[in-house]
């Protein structure tokens, strides 16, 4: 089905067993900052001080409680850890042991798994990998578990015969570089690049949904039936590509060169800009959603308004032509060359001579909101899927950004059917 519903973004998180010799921090709600000998000697680490890096054979983060590795230090791990707080990398963090993850891990510096490392993201667990971060499995594994999320919002590199299995969600917003073997039974949702490079390959026995750009010089494999493809983007195939399941390009999506795919129309848009507005300009933008990447055409009963291409994110602006002063009602369409889309709910706005802009009144704030993400609901295209059941989601949430220890951040935004919320900046 094509279902509005909630993903989180960025990029890798781990998790496993906790492990009885792992030492633990002393009490719930600790904010330990790796930047010293001292600090290093709390998570029972080795510290040298010439490369500022501290070694530890494991460490536990309970839950609770944080462990930030500040910029310009290094952490090693060769034994076992485990995390169920929060773990922030600001600086370099090396694996050659096992790193599970229950919690969530934020990285804005540099992660490497080694060929001797195992990350795993447990059920719950939220990886993210932020912008100008890097996570990087150097012929390692690294799992993401059913219930997991992995968001990359940098740059994920897997490398030297490693492997990386998806069960459960992973988001790319950004560059994602594969040289070894990926395999996803889960919900692999990429709305930035995947590099699929000469001896790569990409597995897929879940659902692959491609909003943006996916450059394949290796092996795509939809390798089972009730597996799903379905691209709203681009995919440039310079190798192999094979099908036992089903591939779609919808909207605006295309294979180059082509291959044997499915055709599915742009769903019908919406406006989100609310019904009944005043605007004290002639010249009002109005906004909406649609299926990612799709051209909109703005009307007012057979009178084109003005045009655009959604984003990505299947978020669109249009400001229009000159209107006369009065009561407008206008629709949107969303074109594709798979298909256009019919016309979307109207909504009725008003253009007055003077006077500030309004919105109608609600009763409060929560009616205002609960009216809005009702209207976007409204939109939700419910699609039959070939072949499968518990379909990949069609959008991608923004995920929970670990970042300073003493404050976070987050993202949300509201989408409708087909639709990627914008990662943080």
């Amino acid at each position: 089905m094509r279902d509005s519903k909630r993903l989180v973004l960025a990029i890798m998180a781990v998790v496993l067993l906790v492990v009885l010799a792992a030492p633990q921090f002393a009490h719930a709600g600790t904010i330990t900052e790796l930047k010293d000998a001292v600090s290093c000697g709390a998570i029972g680490g080795t510290w040298t001080a010439a490369a500022k890096t501290c070694a530890v054979n494991g460490f536990t983060v309970a839950a609770g409680d944080t462990l930030q590795v500040d910029a310009g230090i290094t952490l090693t791990n060769s034994g076992t850890a485990t995390n169920s707080g929060t773990l922030n990398n600001l600086g370099t963090l090396t694996n050659s042991g096992t790193l599970d993850n229950f919690g969530v891990v934020g990285n804005t510096g540099l992660i490497t798994n080694s060929k001797t490392g195992t990350i795993e993201n447990m059920n719950n667990g939220v990886v993210t990998n932020n912008a100008g971060a890097a996570l990087t499995n150097d012929g390692g594994m690294i799992e993401n578990r059913l219930g997991g999320t992995v968001n990359n919002a940098g740059t994920l590199n897997n490398n030297d015969a490693g492997t990386v299995t998806n069960t459960g969600v992973l988001n790319n917003y950004n560059a994602l570089n594969n040289n070894a073997a990926l395999t996803n039974s889960g919900s692999l949702n990429n709305g930035g690049t995947v590099a699929n490079n000469p001896g790569g390959s990409i597995t897929n026995t879940g659902g692959l949904i491609n909003y943006n750009t996916i450059n394949n010089g290796g092996t795509i494999n939809n390798s089972v039936a009730g597996a799903d493809i379905t691209n709203y983007g681009v995919i440039n195939n310079g190798a192999t590509i094979a099908n036992a399941g089903t591939v779609t390009n919808a909207c605006q999506g295309t294979i180059s060169p082509p291959i044997r795919a499915a055709m599915q129309p742009c769903a019908n848009p919406a406006i989100t800009t609310p019904n009944g507005t005043t605007f004290d300009t002639q010249t009002p933008t109005i906004s909406g959603t649609s299926d990612p990447n799709a051209m909109v055409r703005l009307m007012e009963g057979k009178n084109v308004l003005g045009t655009t291409t959604a984003d990505v994110f299947g978020m669109w602006s249009i400001t229009t032509v000159t209107l006369a002063p009065g009561a407008h009602t206008l629709t949107a369409q969303a074109l594709g060359v798979n298909g256009n889309s019919g016309a979307s709910d109207p909504i009725k706005i008003t253009v007055a001579a003077g006077g500030g802009a309004s919105v109608p009144e609600f009763p409060s704030q929560l009616g205002f909101s609960l009216l809005m993400g009702l209207a976007l609901l409204g939109v939700a295209v419910v699609r039959r899927r070939r072949g499968r059941e518990g379909d990949a989601s069609e959008s991608m949430a923004a995920p929970a950004v670990a970042s300073q220890p003493r404050s976070s951040r987050s993202a949300s935004g509201l989408a409708g059917p087909h639709l990627l919320v914008r990662p943080p900046r």
